[in-house]
């Protein structure tokens, strides 16, 4: 009875233990984010093909990239001079994140210079 009492025991123990899988994925963008604030845009260049990366790793493993990486992305391309490209960042971080859609909003404004 001890015994069936332990292994029960046991088992609900174990079962706690199984981790679940992140809701969403962040690669290196935390890095990106840091390297950009830290004022290193010789490297915008890296920074965009690193996040391009693991948006592709991202949706080829079915997560969800992280809140703001689209934004993020969008921004990088803008300060390059790529409007189309960083304008259609914003657009997917609307889509995926609606509750964004008024900050980002507000930075495609301010980039239109309007």
């Amino acid at each position: 009875m001890k015994k069936t009492i332990f292994l029960a025991v046991l088992l609900l123990v174990l079962s706690g233990c199984q981790s679940t899988t992140p809701q969403y994925y962040y690669g290196s963008y935390e890095r990106n984010v840091y390297a950009f604030f830290r004022g290193d845009m010789a490297a915008l260049n890296e920074q965009i093909a690193e996040l391009e990366s693991d948006i592709a790793r991202a949706e080829a493993n079915q997560l969800s990239p992280a809140p703001g990486m689209y934004a993020h992305l969008g921004y990088l391309h803008l300060l390059q001079g790529d409007q189309t490209t960083g304008f259609s960042y914003f657009e997917q971080e609307k889509q995926l994140f609606p509750e964004s859609q008024h900050y980002i909003n507000f930075l495609m404004v301010n980039a239109q210079g309007e």
